[in-house]
This record gives structure tokens, C-alpha cells and sequence, in this order.
């Protein structure tokens, strides 16, 4: 019995280093992992099935795997029989890295004093040899995101980061350095049996914390022209805002109380903010806000949309964790993915050539073109750049003229 529980223990360590293989995007070359009972969550598990991974990234399972690999030169085999192979598991908030010992403060490197701290990084802060590593590890988690915290009175706290869990040094492990700018939202939610003078002075402190975070935006709103002046002294934590001003990073809002997540709402909608709630403790509470949007879409625009409330939601889709929502039947869902398929069989049907997994690196121009990309190149007797807004690079001339925008159909 022992001999077997050893086993299975190293079955599912084994498994989990495989995984730890794809999910981190270490191996450049292509890779076929062979006779692995494959996990992949999005559907039943295989047996004796394969996975093909080129350029660090998973482009196919199963027999299309094998099939693909078969046109593949340079290809690297690793045999699993016997071994279980998972996808890595993501934790989406988490300070480790930052936080070693709470109790011993030179181990803790979550937080910077001061209110406003935009320019701060999670990455240079995380330790790469922290114990809590391995043990994540370990547990399956391979990849998170690392979140800085705010010390006493402050709001805006860094930028987090989403780092792999292996690496020898912070740069190793830095998957994406600027996730999203992190904001703490001062809280008005205080215990009833404080004196009255400590009361006062806590809801005093939130209050000057909302006049100095108006104060930090509009301060961050005239930074680009100030900046334009040579002689004026660089601001990193106003510039470090300039990204999420422009849209370009998202805002991460940290708040839980009604009061905090009502202050969000008109916060965001004030300076025309892209963010995420983060915490939403009492979120639930606010379904009266859900339903005066739908009023003054009704009123302002002329769109009406449908309240139903929990017993409707329940009907149609029993959950207890929902009070109400809004129906637009008006409306619906285009499925990229399938538009995408369909738009490709009607090229095949017509003579086109597709070259999947043949990312275009460059373009050479001459009387015939010619697309370089990381294996190869295709040659054409013309060439036409149809890749919307995400053909950076490849035309440089086009690069200042161009940027995604969002389309609501």
C-alpha cells in the first residue's frame, strides 16, 4: 500500500511539473507531450492523449495534436505514459512574493507610505526566493497576480503584476509588469461603539481623503501639458496615472461597503474611467442603482429594457445569488470564435491559403512580399494588411494612425 500511495504521489507531482512546463511559456521550440491522460477542464478527460505546444503556447490536443506534429521539423518529444497532466491554476489577487513574515517587518514589502503611490511596481518588489512559492507550486497554482497594498490613509497603492511562479529573479518571473492601476477607496464603514471624538476623526480622515484624491486627478489631468515643458520637474506617480486616464490601463477599485462602491460608481463615471470592482462585499445592495439606469436609459434615450426581479431570475435560471438583473431583448451575442471559422471556411471554399500558428513578425516590401514570421516566410505576388487595428509593427508608417477601440454592435 505504501508503494502505491508513493506512486500516485509522484504521478500527480510529475503532472503537475508538466503542466508547470506549458503554463510558464519556457519552451520555445515545439513540443509534443505524448501518452498523458490529459485534464483540460473545458471538456472530459482523454486518456492516452497528446498536447503540442509551440512557442511556449498550447495549439492543439489529442489527434489533432499528432497530426500537426507530423509537419513539424524540429520537434521535441516527451513521453507521459502514466503521468496526469493539468492545467496550471491562476490566482487572480494574491501578495505573494510581497509578504513573507507578517510579523517582522523587513519581509513585508506590500505597501509605501503616502497617499498616492501610482508609480510603484509590484514586480521589483517580489521575492523570488520566497518559501511560499514552492508551496503554491506545489498546490497547482502556477501564475498569479501580485497586488500592492496601501498603508494607513492611502488610496492610490502601484501597479500589480502577473508573474509565473518560477524564475531566479523577478524579471524571469514577470509575465505582464502593469497589469492595472490599484485604487483603495477610504471606508466610511465604522464599529457604532467607538467614542464619539474617535468617530469623528476617522470619517474627518475619509473625507480628506476623497479631497485629495480629486486634488491627485486633476492634478494628473494637467500633467500632460506640464510635461511638454522641458524645464518643468518629472512627476512619476502623476505620469504612472496617465495610462489609466487614457484608457489604456484599467483601474482596479478596491471597495466593499455600500457607501465606498456608490463613491466608485460616480467616481468613475466623473473622469470616464475602464475598471474592475475589486472585494464588492455589499454589491448586492445596489440592484435600486441597476434599476434607475434602466429608467434613464428610457427616459433620456428612448430604450427600454425589461427589470426582473429575484423570482423571474430564479425561473429562468435557478441561483440564490442574484436579486435582479436587466433584459435587453433587443439585443444579442456575435460569437467571434464561430464568425471567425465561418469566414475562413468561405475563403477555403474560394482557393484562399490559411497559414495558422504563423504570427507575422514583419513585411518586406518589394515587387513581390514577403510576410516573415517565426518559421518561415510567405511570398505573394500583393499583399493586403486585414488585421484590423493589431498590425503593429508590421506597418510602421500606420502605427500612429491606428488603435483599437471598443464596438458595441
Amino acid at each position: 500500500m505504501k508503494n502505491c500511495v508513493k506512486q500516485n504521489r509522484k504521478m500527480r507531482l510529475l503532472g503537475l511539473c508538466i503542466s508547470a512546463l506549458l503554463a510558464f511559456g519556457n519552451v520555445q521550440a515545439a513540443t509534443l507531450i505524448e501518452h498523458a491522460d490529459v485534464y483540460s477542464v473545458s471538456r472530459a478527460p482523454e486518456p492516452d492523449s497528446a498536447v503540442l505546444i509551440d512557442d511556449g503556447k498550447i495549439v492543439a490536443l489529442g489527434a489533432v495534436a499528432l497530426e500537426r506534429a507530423k509537419a513539424i521539423s524540429e520537434l521535441k518529444r516527451i513521453d507521459a505514459t502514466g503521468l496526469r497532466l493539468y492545467p496550471g491554476l491562476i490566482s487572480a489577487h494574491s501578495s505573494l512574493g510581497l509578504l513573507e513574515i507578517e510579523a517582522t517587518r523587513a519581509t513585508v514589502d506590500t505597501s509605501e507610505v503616502g497617499p498616492v503611490n501610482a508609480n510603484i511596481r509590484a514586480q521589483v518588489g517580489i521575492n523570488a526566493d520566497s518559501e511560499f512559492i514552492e508551496v503554491a507550486r506545489a498546490g497547482g497554482v502556477l501564475s498569479l497576480l501580485s497586488v500592492p497594498s496601501v498603508s494607513q490613509g492611502g488610496l492610490f497603492a502601484g501597479q500589480s503584476t502577473l508573474i509565473n511562479l518560477r524564475g531566479w529573479n523577478y524579471e524571469e518571473m514577470t509575465i505582464s509588469p502593469t497589469v492595472a492601476m490599484h485604487l483603495y477607496l477610504p471606508s466610511t464603514r465604522l464599529p457604532p461603539w467607538l467614542p464619539p471624538p474617535i468617530l469623528a476623526q476617522a470619517k474627518q480622515a475619509a473625507a480628506d481623503s476623497l479631497v485629495q484624491l480629486e486634488k491627485t486627478m486633476q492634478e494628473a489631468k494637467s500633467y500632460q501639458a506640464k510635461a511638454a515643458d522641458d524645464s518643468a520637474d518629472p512627476d512619476l506617480r502623476l505620469r504612472a496615472l496617465q495610462p489609466m486616464l487614457s484608457g489604456k490601463q484599467p483601474l482596479f477599485i478596491h471597495a466593499d461597503d455600500v457607501e465606498q462602491i456608490r463613491l466608485a460608481l460616480d467616481f468613475t463615471a466623473k473622469h470616464g474611467l475602464k475598471w474592475t470592482l475589486v472585494g464588492g462585499f455589499d454589491a448586492w445592495r445596489l440592484a435600486a442603482e441597476l434599476k434607475a439606469w434602466q429608467q434613464d436609459l428610457a427616459e433620456h434615450f428612448d430604450y427600454p429594457l425589461q427589470w426582473w426581479d429575484e423570482a423571474q431570475l430564479q425561473a429562468a435560471m435557478p441561483n440564490d445569488r442574484y436579486l435582479g438583473a436587466l433584459l435587453d431583448p433587443r439585443s444579442g451575442h456575435l460569437h467571434p470564435l464561430k464568425y471567425t471559422q465561418g469566414l475562413a471556411k468561405a475563403a477555403l471554399s474560394l482557393g484562399v491559403r490559411i497559414f495558422e500558428h504563423s504570427e507575422v513578425l514583419r513585411l518586406e516590401r518589394a515587387v513581390k512580399p514577403v510576410f516573415k514570421t517565426r518559421h518561415g516566410e510567405v511570398r505573394c505576388d500583393f499583399a493586403v494588411l486585414a488585421g484590423n487595428a493589431y498590425v503593429h509593427g508590421i506597418a510602421p508608417e500606420l502605427d500612429d494612425k491606428i488603435m483599437p477601440v471598443g464596438t458595441y454592435i
